[in-house]
């Protein structure tokens, strides 16, 4: 009988979270270098950027959008 063992690793990896104080560009920025090299050090083809923004904004375009109801009522409050 044949016993195999399964030995896992435990990466110690950085876990992007979307800073709700920088805007959206930054956010992406930051993400984007965070991905590229988690898909590097797996030895994963790097998003291009239109894939890369496709996958940020289905992942944190609700952030963006919260950010953009933000400054409107900011604004709406503004001019009252």
């Amino acid at each position: 009988m044949d016993v195999v063992l399964s030995v896992t690793k435990e990466i110690d990896m950085e876990q992007f979270i979307y800073d709700d104080g920088a805007d959206y560009e930054s956010n992406f920025s930051r993400w984007r270098i965070m991905n590229d090299k988690e898909r590097s050090d797996h030895n994963e083809e790097l998003y291009t950027e239109a894939e890369a923004k496709r996958v940020f904004d289905s992942m944190y375009g609700n952030q963006l959008v919260e950010a953009m109801k933000k400054l409107q009522e900011k604004f709406n409050g503004e001019s009252d």
